[in-house]
């Protein structure tokens, strides 16, 4: 009853702020609607999950209501002054061809070394299946693929990058699809299902602020993608499906893992308010990042946990407890206010230059916002991976920024050179 209850109460926060933005587009519009269909849907499935404490419900809401209270401010001031570098006509298209271009043969060139990469961790994991082998030494062997790790990420830029400058022309579409079909690839080989899930969820918020409105046949179209990302790991790993099963029985497997991977994070946090002393050795720390950054640099040595939580039965076995879970445990209720706030703001500040503005760097941003708040339900994406959203800002001033830092010393030699003529 009481999860009904307060999914209504989100709803009609999404329709609040749907009223002040007049678009279904408006961050907080996305961010409470979602959240109440995730407390609708876990009220619908009933006993397949443990119960939600009324004090986890206030948090859900009350986050909510900070991330609208940030939001509010960028919007209705509109003070935002429009980027000079990431307007539709800025960058010339020879730029972005040839950056796509090289990006391109360097991600099939890459692809054999990393293949080889991912074989030689799963084989040195003792496992008769590879792909058990592989994702077991990976979250809990401690391997790593080093570079490859920034190289992967930056293939899902590109993708992302390529989509937003085909500019609906056949031969430059085909080419992002190859590319969003590599990124694809480079996540699922490593039995990675959130980053594949994070690519196609940007090329989601791209594609909506590019069009300006929200098609029921892309978000049909995005259901039966995730799905599919969702369901080949499962398959292979025994995660909810079995190689030797039917199509049918897979697919019921698949589904019910799915609700728990959707549902388990938002049952899962009950646990943390409950019990917040269970999770302090395995916490992620809200500012991970600098922490981590410190220990690189030899000025600090901090003992940081993995990416990988403690396990909380909901019944079934889950360690992920939503955006809410390092806030919590960090700095308690105060935590829940003030770090949404802040994501609100600054998820406005990208909406207000993507939508009103059509900035492309704001573009690529919203697609990232956009990713980050449809993962909520299960990981925190904003502050412990600053180091993601760092490489995304280096990652765009080297195909935004520069060239036309670039370009405009090149202009004025010429019109110097006109001037002595």
């Amino acid at each position: 009853m009481y999860l009904v209850i307060f999914s209504i109460m989100l709803f009609l926060l999404a329709v609040f702020n749907y009223g002040i933005a007049k678009t279904i587009l408006y961050p907080p519009v996305i961010f409470s609607s979602f959240w109440a269909a995730l407390l609708f849907i876990l009220a619908l499935l009933g006993n397949m999950f443990y119960s939600v404490s009324h004090s986890a419900l206030f948090i859900y809401l009350m986050g909510a209501l900070a991330f609208s209270g940030g939001a509010i401010i960028p919007l209705m001031m509109k003070i935002i002054k429009k980027p000079r570098s990431c307007n539709l006509k800025t960058i010339k298209n020879k730029y972005s061809d040839v950056i796509i271009n090289i990006g391109l043969i360097a991600s099939v060139f890459v692809f054999p070394y990393y293949c080889y990469e991912l074989y030689r961790i799963a084989s040195s994991s003792g496992f008769s299946n590879l792909w058990i082998g592989l994702r077991y030494e990976i979250v809990y062997g401690g391997a790593s693929i080093g570079w490859l790790a920034y190289f992967v990420a930056f293939v899902r830029f590109l993708a992302v990058f390529s989509y937003i400058e085909s500019e609906n022309v056949k031969p430059k579409r085909i080419r992002s699809y190859i590319l969003i079909v590599l990124s694809l690839l480079y996540n699922l080989l490593s039995m990675a299902r959130t980053g594949a899930v994070v690519l196609i969820f940007m090329l989601l918020g791209v594609k909506l602020i590019l069009e300006r409105k929200i098609s029921f046949k892309s978000i049909l179209i995005l259901v039966i993608i995730v799905f599919i990302v969702f369901a080949v790991p499962a398959v292979l790993l025994g995660k909810g499906g079995i190689i030797g099963n039917t199509l049918l029985e897979n697919v019921k497997g698949v589904l019910k893992s799915l609700m728990v991977y959707l549902l388990g994070g938002v049952v899962a946090f009950d646990n943390v308010v409950k019990n917040p002393g269970l999770f302090t050795d395995s916490r992620i720390a809200t500012f991970r990042f600098f922490l981590a950054f410190l220990n690189r640099i030899g000025i600090g040595h901090y003992d940081l946990p993995k990416f990988v939580s403690t396990v909380t039965y909901t019944p079934s076995p889950t360690n992920v407890y939503t955006i809410y879970y390092p806030y919590f445990l960090d700095y308690g209720y105060v935590g829940i206010f003030i770090f949404p706030f802040i994501i609100g703001f600054f998820s406005s500040i990208v909406f207000v230059n993507a939508y009103f503005k059509r900035g492309k760097i704001s573009t690529f941003l919203y697609g990232m916002v956009i990713a980050a708040l449809l993962v909520s339900n299960f990981d925190e994406a904003f502050f412990t991976t600053l180091s993601y959203w760092l490489q995304a800002g280096i990652f765009l001033f080297f195909v935004y920024k520069l060239p036309k830092l670039v370009e405009s010393p090149a202009k004025d030699t010429k019109k110097l050179i006109r001037g002595r003529d």
